[in-house]
């Protein structure tokens, strides 16, 4: 059934009364000059009250009895022509129109009425001249209806398809907009600062946690394109300068992952680790792009706090282990050639407290392993692998393991001792990890570049195992499986060392297949 609201009720009055009422004007015009004797006939009279009223009632008639309409039309048209067929035949065609209108809004019921009407304006002059048609009229006496009501039909199954499509379309677009609430609620209530700019760069979307970090950082919220004034750099001391500030390199098209910026000011700031996506389509058509803010404050402020406590925990460990390993050395020299059980404990005493020595020197290192200072001088690598790799020697040969070096002459400028402890790192690593039969070999290489390369036959790392090799505190299932000790920090010390120097570390490794560790220094002189 027709269902109108008011604003729909004009356009149906646009579409369908008012062409009726214009062709019969300009129907009455031409007949003002051609037949004006016509205009005044009761018929034409009588025609022109029914078109007038159906006018008159389109709009305030209620949608259930809206049918009458296109009815006083046909109605209107049947009686103007039945009294010249002549002249008026081709009122007829203005017919069609509320034809199409009953079988397009009314269905069947319109069907019906459209056909009843198309026989009404075709008979009615017949009837009012009470004479049959002739053999020959009859053609032209059944071609308007037969016509009127394939057009009827017609417009009643594009009616119907059409209020099929408008009813599918209506519930899709329900879900889209019950989906899009759905997707709007979850986006609020997401721990993250969540913002979607489209291509031209205005911001689309955004939730509440975005606009909060959007204050925070000094960002004009309406102007999301404009580069915040409170944006800080991971020192917390230099401000991002605009061009380089994550909005504007995101809304140029950069892929940020996880970059930590500080934003407020001094006093009232918050660590947030921002990402950003370039958002594509299938055909790889630019959709926007997407911004995402986590706030990282505890978790930085908790990381700072660690390494504090462990740099101070070393510290005050330090200072009384040199006093315990110096006495026990001298114990030692003084014990040399006595009791050979009391010489082995003291010798046992003597390596642990070594041991607790390293370990606490690695934790010196790993808590300002982000603001390293070298040492530099002339270091001959070949001969400090060595010395190194002689060291491991015993333990390796303890483990069944073979240990091979491969060491040229080798002299650059580095800090002996940082060096020193990348590569006993990495050797004791190996060693560790090597099973009985197995081998390490280690192998330096020097020219545009130094390369110093560590492998073993060990257990190898898994992937995600090796994507965390060099994070600091970090051991892998195995080494915790088989209490292999130590820190966690080898690797990551390795890094910072390496790095500090102006050197990359890089790993192979696969489960089962060993590993190797390839450090590149670049190769200074002087």
């Amino acid at each position: 059934m027709l269902t109108l609201n008011p604003a729909g009720r004009r356009r149906w009055f646009l579409i369908w009364q008012a062409p009726v009422l214009f062709l019969v004007a300009l129907l009455t015009l031409a007949l003002a000059i051609t037949a004006p004797g016509l205009l005044t006939t009761p018929s034409t009279l009588a025609g022109a009250a029914a078109l007038a009223l159906g006018a008159a009632i389109a709009l305030p008639l209620p949608v259930r009895f809206l049918a009458v309409v296109p009815v006083l039309d046909i109605v209107a048209i049947a009686v103007i022509r039945s009294q010249d067929v002549g002249t008026l035949i081709s009122i007829s065609s203005i017919a069609l129109i509320p034809i199409l209108c009953l079988g397009f809004h009314f269905g069947r019921s319109g069907v019906a009425l459209a056909s009843c009407g198309a026989v009404l304006i075709t008979a009615l002059p017949y009837l009012r001249a009470s004479e049959a048609p002739h053999a020959t009229q009859w053609i032209g006496l059944l071609a308007l209806p037969t016509v009127s009501v394939m057009l009827a039909l017609v417009a009643q199954l594009g009616s119907s398809i059409l209020a099929d499509r408008s009813e599918k379309l209506s519930r899709a677009f329900a879900r889209s907009s019950e989906q899009l609430e759905i997707t709007r609620s979850l986006i609020e209530v997401l721990p993250v600062g969540l913002a979607y700019h489209g291509p031209d760069g205005e911001r689309r979307l955004a939730n509440r946690r975005a606009f909060e970090f959007a204050l925070l950082a000094g960002m004009d919220v309406e102007n999301p394109d404009r580069p915040g004034t409170s944006v800080w750099r991971e020192d917390r001391i230099r401000r991002v300068p605009p061009e380089e500030q994550f909005v504007t390199r995101a809304l140029s098209g950069a892929e940020i992952e996880a970059e930590l910026v500080w934003l407020g000011e001094p006093g009232s700031q918050a660590a947030v680790a921002v990402s950003a996506h370039q958002v594509t389509s299938a055909a790889g058509d630019p959709l926007g792009t997407v911004v995402v803010s986590l706030d990282v404050t505890e978790l930085v402020e908790s990381v700072r706090v660690r390494d504090q406590f462990l740099a101070t925990l070393s510290h005050e460990l330090r200072t009384p282990l040199v006093s315990v390993v110096g006495y026990l050395d001298i114990i030692s020299e003084e014990l040399e050639g006595g009791d050979p059980e009391l010489v082995e404990m003291l010798g046992t005493a003597r390596r642990g407290a070594r041991t607790l020595t390293d370990r606490i020197s690695h934790l010196l290192v790993a808590g300002s392993q982000d603001r390293l200072t070298l040492d530099l001088d002339r270091v001959d690598l070949s001969e400090l692998v060595g010395t190194v790799a002689e060291r491991h020697r015993h333990s390796a040969g303890t483990r069944g393991v073979q240990l091979s070096c491969d060491l040229p002459p080798v002299v650059t400028t580095a800090d002996p001792h940082k060096i020193e402890l990348v590569v006993d790192n990495l050797v004791s690593n190996a060693v560790k990890h090597t099973a009985m039969g197995g081998s390490v070999e280690i192998s330096l290489r020097s020219g545009p570049q130094i390369m110093l390369m560590v492998g073993d036959t060990g257990s190898g790392l898994a992937r995600h195992e090796r994507e965390r090799a060099f994070d600091r505190f970090y051991r892998t299932d195995s080494a915790r499986r088989d209490a292999v000790q130590g820190l966690g920090l080898g690797l990551s010390i390795c890094k910072a060392v390496v790095e500090a120097h102006g050197g990359e570390i890089s790993m192979v490794t696969s489960p089962g297949q060993g590993t190797t560790v390839t450090v590149v220094l670049p190769a200074l002189t002087g």
